[in-house]
């Protein structure tokens, strides 16, 4: 095959993923902006106007979000009702803290295994490929019970500990991003006297402070939408997430106000839009290289 028809073919595949791909964005891009349009309507108008912008008939409306805080709540302890001001609170504590501790146990664990030779460090390498390859069926029970056991429910620190493990695809991805830093900048600090916590501290973290962000997102945005582990391990402390399924499970039958179809998706924008201010404020940052500058020979 000739060169210009293998430059032909490339053209062609690239062209046709790349049309595959901008398919794919408008189609999330569409169900985003449909979602939140249909939370300024009313829910006639929703039932007979479900694609288009609201009618003329019926207007605009803000009714569905001055309902939705007022009615987005859920019950504990049979008869307590936790509101959204005190979920809110409740997310970030258990988002933010179990988002650092996910991140800085791999990222500590990936340090030592890549830039300092003990054999212990293979050992530690091979599990978590082992781990990552053998599923774990039937591990909630046990788990639950050890918790329990432990006293890590229904307080915070439990689940903080929970999340410290260094299990997981992040902790290779933090070891490639140590591997690839060249120990140029240990030995030089070491030379200069600095010791290793602050070698790891003042010299070695810096140039992989993008790496760690963009993995603390990530897992602030999977414990954000987590309503599982607080439904189990923190039902006295309800987070936002755990409160819209009790709305989308529960909410219908208890309150009728909740039950419509634009007041769902009101709540459910109201829960997404923290993770969509945070993606705005911070996708300059998270979008930059690894390392700035390097040793020279």
């Amino acid at each position: 095959m000739k060169k210009n028809d293998i430059m032909k073919s490339f053209s062609i595949t690239k062209t046709i993923i790349s049309c595959v791909l901008l398919l794919y964005c408008i189609s999330l891009l569409f169900i985003l902006i449909w979602s939140l349009i249909s939370t300024f309507k009313f829910q006639n108008d929703f039932l007979s106007n479900v694609i288009g912008l609201p009618s003329k008939e019926y207007g605009w409306t803000l009714t569905n979000y001055f309902t939705a805080f007022k009615e987005f709540y859920i019950t504990v302890n049979i008869n307590t009702r936790v509101y959204i001001e005190t979920m809110l609170i409740n997310t970030l504590l258990y988002t933010v803290g179990c988002a650092f501790f996910a991140t800085l146990t791999p990222c500590l664990m990936a340090y030592l295994c890549a830039k300092f030779r003990f054999r212990f460090g293979k050992i530690i390498y091979t599990t978590v490929i082992v781990t990552m390859i053998i599923p774990i069926v039937g591990s909630l029970p046990s788990e639950y019970s050890l918790v329990k056991a432990l006293g890590f429910d229904n307080n915070f620190l439990g689940m903080y500990v929970m999340k410290a493990n260094f299990l997981g695809i992040y902790f290779l991805v933090f070891y490639a991003s140590w591997k690839s830093l060249p120990n140029d900048f240990i030995e030089a600090a070491r030379v200069d006297g600095m010791n290793d916590f602050g070698i790891l501290l003042k010299i070695m973290f810096p140039l992989i402070k993008t790496t760690f962000g963009v993995i603390f997102v990530l897992y602030f945005v999977t414990f954000w939408n987590d309503y599982q582990v607080p439904m189990l391990y923190i039902p006295n402390y309800p987070t936002m997430a755990y409160g819209l399924f009790d709305i989308f499970q529960g909410g219908a039958a208890r309150r009728a106000e909740t039950s419509s179809d634009v007041m769902k998706l009101t709540f459910a924008n109201v829960v997404m839009m923290p993770i969509l201010i945070l993606f705005v404020f911070m996708k300059d940052k998270l979008i930059g290289n690894l390392t700035v500058g390097g040793v020279k020979g």
